[in-house]
């Protein structure tokens, strides 16, 4: 079960929402608590929360998503997964439209679950049935010592280029880590598939 983020959820789960406690998952906690609605109510970002099925006041995990332009110049590792794929280029040479996932959390008691593989796979379903602007590609920058870049690369996610330090944000502070962004293109085909 699924429902956009409202001022309601900003006071109230939000305020204790937890991923668990390694670095990343403190920066996705952080994010809920401090970031998500301000964004949301802005526009800039959408978040949509998910509940259990059984009990829809228990939020398991959410997902943030925002537009964003990818590099398409010649340079651009974009450029290597589109020729790959045999299929057109974008018409304009120097950038294509994207959905970014902003963040994606689940919660620790509800991880391990197959949330997240559900929640990606919802967004898919949207994006397929056209329930909004479809861009051919999502894009998410992930840590690379997180357990969720097994689940994105099985999901089909490859990398952008080669991952760079970045000073992990939204409640941690002074923390550095390698971050990888990754890119999946809804018309190639989900290995394994």
């Amino acid at each position: 079960m699924s429902r956009s983020m409202e001022a309601a959820d900003h006071r109230g789960w939000a305020r204790t929402f937890d991923a668990g406690s390694r670095l990343w998952e403190r920066e996705v906690a952080g994010w809920v608590r401090d970031g998500a609605w301000r964004h949301h109510k802005r526009g800039d970002a959408q978040t949509t929360l998910f509940a259990e099925a059984t009990s829809p006041d228990r939020i398991v995990g959410f997902i943030s998503l925002s537009a964003c332009l990818l590099d398409c110049s010649p340079q651009a590792p974009l450029v290597s997964i589109l020729r790959a794929t045999g299929l057109p280029q974008p018409a304009r040479p120097d950038e294509i439209a994207g959905v970014h996932i902003v963040f994606l959390g689940v919660a620790r008691g509800s991880q391990g679950r197959g949330i997240g593989t559900s929640i990606v796979a919802d967004l898919l379903a949207d994006l397929a049935e056209g329930r909004f602007l479809a861009p051919r590609f999502l894009l998410l920058e992930v840590w690379t010592d997180s357990p969720a870049i097994g689940l994105y690369r099985r999901l089909g996610f490859v990398p952008l280029g080669e991952p760079v330090r970045d000073r992990i944000g939204w409640g941690v502070d002074g923390a550095e880590a390698n971050l990888q962004k990754m890119v999946l293109d809804r018309y190639s085909p989900v290995p394994g598939s």
